[in-house]
């Protein structure tokens, strides 16, 4: 027992770095295995060893009730939104919602331990994706000599080039509410401008959506005494930006993208498998639009918790959100604005929440992470002054 008890604190201890090095797989690996990889070694295998001690520990047992209730729900929908008739698929989806439990603990519990604080993973992820933008340029202007007019394509694992511009807003959005909070405002132009620079790469309608409606509302909730003029500063930036794209760039190349014709046939593939409890996992989230075209997904993170669970499913997901965001905003949480930032961006793109890693655990779990640890915090805080 002794035994055990010591192996089981090394792997507590090793949670955190566990972490941040998967983390880092995530954005340096060239393959989804090789990141999975990481995840399993890294993070899964020391969280799984020391959850008897996590379950025990007052302070942990809350935080892993909420998103093992939460994820079983889910689970449990997509067994009602179709009739059962292959069990691998079951056991597939039930293994995601483990994954991003375990994910969803070790960030949590990394933030308890103080090894890495709210601040620290927002510019860590922040760095991390600035440094791939740049490698990716590197990469695609540099050596493989393209047109600067040509759209910006990432070429490791992350090679989304809506969601790694969504990464950037979310992460720099957060970052630039600690600049605001710190009143270091050249650094929070600079990261603004900086980021509008990425954007014009990555050629990201959602991003500079996600970025504008982030800024606004961060600015606004600050109650900082210049917020109008700063609001009207960024509208003065952001229509001048958009007719520099307009003139110099490659921004409406792509039209709308069919997103219309997608939101609407994803409804009506979820009336045709039942609103109630949506298509199931043993349903393909794959959507035929009007003209015959075919889609993976339904470009929204929205629309596609509504078809794998149904009505039920995506009330839980928005009541979720909503609290989230309402606490945060009264706890005055940093990160509580890079969450809505993400938010808005997934409207326009987004896949399904229970997989395997990929960039949704970092836009979409990672941040609802940290704004509930900095609820949970702050709750604390007021209890000890009472």
């Amino acid at each position: 027992m002794r035994r055990t008890s010591k192996i089981q604190t090394i792997l507590l201890s090793a949670i955190p770095y566990g972490l941040i090095i998967f983390v880092f797989m995530m954005f340096a690996m060239p393959t989804s295995k090789l990141a999975n990889m990481g995840f399993y070694l890294f993070v899964a295998l020391p969280v799984l060893f020391s959850m008897p001690i996590l379950i025990n520990d007052s302070k942990f047992k809350s935080a892993i009730l909420i998103f093992t209730s939460l994820l079983s729900f889910w689970v449990f929908l997509s067994m009602l939104g179709e009739e059962i008739s292959d069990t691998s698929k079951l056991g597939k989806e039930i293994r995601h919602a483990c994954y991003v439990l375990v994910f969803a603990i070790a960030a949590y519990y990394s933030l308890s331990t103080k090894v890495v604080s709210v601040k620290q993973f927002i510019f860590y992820v922040l760095c991390l994706s600035i440094i791939y933008t740049f490698v990716a340029m590197f990469y695609q202007y540099g050596w493989n000599e393209h047109l600067l007019v040509t759209r910006l394509f990432p070429p490791l694992r992350l090679d989304s080039p809506i969601f790694v511009s969504l990464l950037l807003v979310c992460f720099g959005v957060a970052m630039m509410n600690v600049y605001v909070i710190e009143k270091q405002y050249i650094k929070t132009i600079v990261l603004l401008l900086l980021l509008l620079f990425f954007l014009y790469f990555y050629n990201s309608r959602a991003g500079i959506v996600a970025l504008c409606s982030g800024v606004i509302v961060m600015l606004v909730m600050s109650h900082a005494k210049f917020r109008w003029w700063a609001v009207l500063g960024l509208f003065i930036i952001m229509i001048t930006y958009l007719f520099g794209l307009y003139f110099y760039g490659n921004l409406l190349d792509r039209g709308g993208s069919y997103r219309i014709d997608i939101w609407l046939s994803s409804l009506d593939k979820v009336v045709e498998c039942g609103v109630f409890f949506g298509c199931g996992f043993s349903e393909s989230g794959g959507v035929v639009i009007e003209s015959g075209k075919i889609f993976q997904h339904p470009h929204n993170i929205y629309l596609m918790h509504l078809l794998n669970f149904g009505l039920l499913g995506l009330i839980s997901l928005l009541t979720l959100l909503y609290w989230l965001v309402i606490k945060g905003f009264k706890s005055q949480s940093v990160m509580v604005f890079g969450l809505v930032t993400s938010l808005i961006g997934l409207i326009f793109d987004g896949k399904d929440l229970l997989t395997n890693p990929n960039e949704l655990w970092l836009l979409f779990w990672l941040p609802v992470v940290l704004v509930y640890w900095e609820i949970k915090q702050n709750n604390k805080k007021i209890i000890n002054k009472v």
